[in-house]
């Protein structure tokens, strides 16, 4: 769960300060969760805006320990209340990322040649085969 915790607080740090260059550092280049994080970040600097990010609640994750190669699949348990979008300039609510209901989620992640795991997909556990959904925005 530190894993998860890490790299969804770094996200949650993104959308509060926005730069798609640090997108990678967290999900794997082409795949599912760094295209959706990309464009949410894209949204918020042509918006002029940021996220008061409030943090996912992972309840449990169940997958192998340890990984058994360089991808791991996991399924989660996790939730996250509602975010307001704000304006740079008067930091006023010009929007709000609906809150994630507590779900069954299926997480993969990636090992990347530096050794350190990265979002590939969340998806929720009933849209088996949709690894591209951006309606699960948990980060």
């Amino acid at each position: 769960m530190p894993i998860l915790t890490s790299l969804s607080a770094y996200g949650q740090w993104l959308l509060a300060n926005p730069n798609p260059a640090l997108v990678s550092n967290i999900a794997t280049p082409g795949c599912a969760v760094a295209n959706l994080l990309t464009q949410q970040i894209n949204g918020l600097l042509s918006s002029n805006a940021y996220v008061r990010t409030s943090p996912a609640v992972f309840t449990s994750v169940l997958g192998p320990s340890p990984a058994p190669g360089p991808q791991a699949v996991m399924d989660v348990i996790a939730s996250r209340p509602a975010e307001p979008v704000l304006s740079r300039t008067g930091a006023k609510v010009i929007s709000t990322f609906n809150a994630y209901p507590q779900s069954t989620l299926q997480v993969t992640l990636d090992l990347g040649a530096d050794k350190r795991w990265r979002f590939c997909s969340v998806q929720a556990a009933t849209d088996e085969g949709s690894t591209d959904d951006p309606s699960v925005p948990l980060i």
